[in-house]
């Protein structure tokens, strides 16, 4: 009955490769590769101290469980884009939202910078290339109530904003990488299909 009720990964190669990648690089760097891990963290202060290629690294590796935990099964969930869209233009869609978010990061952290406001190293993981997707799922998913606790109705997206919820509020970095990404998830929304 679950088996018939699942569609799993069936049809969703970007989506296996996604998943593919942010365990065994999780567990590359929490084994063999553990003494590189420092190598994956980067602070705010990326732009003066041209830490991109830290940067780049924090953005495939994950290096906490519980951020690849929820990742991976909000990833497992948004599978239906790369179903609705077709693998090219769901990996396209990544791609851009991706690349839009680590920019917009960069501009809040210069901000920050600039308010001499200080942050600890930023979060890693695909978090930038996940929380872009909230967009899409808010917009295109319909909100079907399952059932009411307390008066207020629990639909089936509710479990998927609570996981978000969730991995957003590791601490303020974390805060600030997500809501980048879902300002990109926006902005990649508002964007005419032509230029997309």
């Amino acid at each position: 009955m679950i088996a018939s009720g699942l569609s799993g990964l069936k049809g969703c190669p970007a989506t296996k490769l996604l998943l593919l990648q942010a365990i065994a690089t999780y567990l590359l760097f929490a084994f063999p590769l553990k003494q590189y891990q420092h190598l994956c963290f980067y602070t705010q202060d990326v732009l003066a101290n041209g830490q991109f290629k830290k940067m780049l690294a924090s953005k495939l590796v994950f290096l906490d469980l519980p951020d690849l935990i929820f990742t991976a099964i909000l990833f497992y969930n948004f599978r239906i884009f790369e179903r609705r869209f077709g693998t090219r233009k769901y990996v396209s869609h990544l791609v851009c939202t991706t690349v839009l978010a680590c920019g917009l990061e960069l501009l809040a952290c210069a901000g920050l910078n600039l308010l001499h406001v200080r942050l600890g190293a930023m979060p890693t993981g695909l978090l930038s290339t996940a929380f872009p997707l909230f967009v899409p799922f808010y917009v295109s998913v319909p909100r079907v109530a399952v059932l009411r606790v307390a008066g207020v109705p629990v639909t089936g997206k509710t479990f998927h904003y609570v996981m978000g919820l969730q991995l957003a509020t590791g601490g303020l970095e974390t805060m600030l990488v997500a809501a980048v990404a879902v300002l990109a998830g926006v902005v990649w929304r508002c964007t005419p299909p032509s230029l997309q």
